[in-house]
């Protein structure tokens, strides 16, 4: 009745191909322990369709994991019984058939004799990406006499292709046979697609970048390359949208409907209708955030200036990402950010010494007699702060919850705030720190258990389950520097403070320096007045390491 090549697969042979895999078609198949999807099947010589009666069964728990499964079977009495069980049989000679769908698997046992032909065949659909499984005589792969057979074998070396050799797998067959098998096992991946017109407004754009005459210096690398993507990005999109439109009578789903929903819809976001402007300001946000988020944008930037300057991105919308703007927001920030360094400050000596002053005075504090007023502070090496770096954990026994011992953690809150002191005395220190990464400190504390004395650049923290962080100052000259500043602009200090010598000072303003650090301490401040009485604005150029019209946007 059938065709004298026609051997059906016999079940113990297909549990075996599939025994690596999880069976789930149309959800994760597990090759190799990596899941890949297969939504579209072909199984190009499907016989009477046993290979296809096991890959659309029901699981151990009564699931139906039918996939998407095309036959094809040359012999007719074969494809009758295929439409029988209602599978599609799309085509009869696989050798001959064509077709742009693409496959993600194909799993065949075609026939021995020319079983290298079909085998090619089949990587051929599947050149940009997708498997096969494919059962073969194995005197193919053992013995390639012929050429085809030796383009095959190196074919199948070049793919890394797993092979596995049955000993009389159809001998217990509905056709049996002793010869031996090969099961064939090739994975191509996903090909990486490239876009001709993109690929075309890159060359356009870097060719007109590089014939510039000069570039703007002060623009970081990282900021220079993202303008320039940037107008790839907008230039790519504006021709695609026109390419779009230009094409809409073919995406049209109808040639009789005067009303029609197109085959293939182009949307922007949540908008219905796409135009080049609402394309050009969904481009432009990403890019300004981004922006945002770029340590050589935001490296002088606290958390809250950070976060002032990120909700106005919405806005920025409606500003092209160019130098122009950039260096305008940039100079927007240079302002705010003198400010925002003395704020900072100000803000951080407060609450190092008033805030947090109830914990223990002894350690953290010292009064002195500040100018013209009895409230002076200063802060001393060693600060204590309630900040908890651990986690309560609970369990349950019973019906009773009960306490474990507290955890490590360093949540965000609590790095969030060492970032924000560390940025603070960055501002004031003068470079001369060695870098130290706090976060990987930070990590390899939390990693080890470790909780007394990490060592971060400006100060060590030790942290208590009792919730409370002890920071001990690192460099004292930098915590004198840190004083000086917080109490000249608290007016603790004499306005003659750094402009006089102590001889030259009257009494009540000796008796302010004798409190807050003494004549020889006020001498040797006097001796580098450009280290420990730097305002803002030179800070900020330490710490760029550019000069004052350099800084538009370094």
């Amino acid at each position: 009745m059938f065709g004298v090549e026609f051997y059906p697969t016999p079940e113990s042979l297909i549990n075996k191909i599939f025994e690596d895999f999880d069976i789930k078609i149309g959800r994760a198949y597990k090759r190799n322990e990596e899941p890949v999807f297969y939504k579209d099947i072909l199984e190009p010589s499907a016989g009477k369709g046993n290979i296809v009666d096991y890959l659309t069964q029901k699981d151990k728990y009564g699931r139906d994991r039918t996939p998407e499964i095309d036959c094809i079977e040359i012999d007719k009495n074969l494809r009758n019984v295929l439409k029988g069980k209602e599978y599609r049989v799309i085509y009869d000679d696989f050798l001959k058939f064509f077709t742009l769908k693409h496959y993600d698997l194909i799993v065949m046992n075609p026939p021995f004799s020319n079983g290298d032909e079909h085998l090619l065949k089949a990587l051929s659909l599947i050149k940009d990406g997708g498997d096969v499984i494919c059962i073969l005589n194995a005197e193919t792969i053992k013995n390639p006499y012929t050429k085809r057979r030796k383009v095959l074998c190196q074919k199948l070396k070049e793919l890394n292709a797993d092979i596995k050799l049955y000993n009389a797998a159809f001998s217990d067959a509905e056709r049996q046979t002793e010869v031996m098998v090969a099961a064939v096992f090739v994975h191509i991946p996903n090909k990486v697609l490239e876009s001709e017109f993109l690929n075309q407004m890159k060359k356009k754009n870097y060719e007109e970048y590089h014939s510039k005459d000069c570039t703007d210096v002060a623009f970081p690398d990282s900021i220079k390359n993202a303008i320039l993507q940037y107008n790839i990005d907008i230039e790519t999109g504006i021709k695609l949208i026109k390419e779009y439109r230009a094409l809409s009578d073919t995406f049209k789903n109808s040639f009789t409907s005067e009303y029609y929903s197109p085959i293939i819809e182009m949307k922007i976001r949540d908008k219905c209708e796409v135009t080049v402007n609402e394309y050009v300001r969904a481009v432009r946000y990403k890019y300004w955030e981004a922006l945002f988020k770029n340590p050589d944008f935001t490296k002088q930037m606290t958390s809250n200036l950070q976060s002032k300057y990120s909700s106005k991105i919405i806005e920025l919308k409606d500003y092209d990402f160019n130098e122009y703007n950039i260096r305008e927001i940039k100079y927007d920030i240079t302002k705010n950010l003198i400010k925002g360094v003395e704020d900072c400050i100000i803000d951080l000596f407060d609450e190092l010494t008033r805030q947090y002053s109830w914990y223990d005075t002894s350690e953290n504090i010292h009064y002195y007699n500040g100018w013209k007023t009895n409230k002076a502070w200063i802060i001393n090496k060693k600060v204590v702060m309630p900040y908890d770096a651990f986690e309560d954990v609970w369990d349950y026994e019973g019906y009773r919850k009960v306490s474990k011992p507290r955890r490590l953690r360093f949540g965000y809150s609590f790095i969030q705030k060492l970032s924000d002191i560390e940025k603070v005395l960055n501002y004031l220190d003068d470079g001369s720190a060695v870098p130290v990464n706090m976060y990987w400190q930070i990590e390899n504390a939390k990693n080890n258990d470790i909780t007394k004395n990490i060592r971060l650049k400006h100060f060590s923290i030790t942290v208590f389950k009792k919730g409370t962080c002890h920071i001990t100052f690192n460099n004292e000259e930098l915590l004198k520097k840190f004083n000086i500043f917080g109490s000249q602009h608290k007016g603790w200090l004499p306005p003659s403070y750094g402009k006089k010598t102590y001889d030259e000072m009257n009494e009540e303003e000796k008796e302010v320096i004798d409190e807050f650090e003494g004549k020889e301490s006020y001498e040797k401040t006097l001796l580098r007045k450009d280290y420990f009485l730097a305002g803002a604005e030179s800070m900020l150029m330490l710490t760029d390491g550019v000069s004052n019209s350099e800084k538009s946007i370094a």
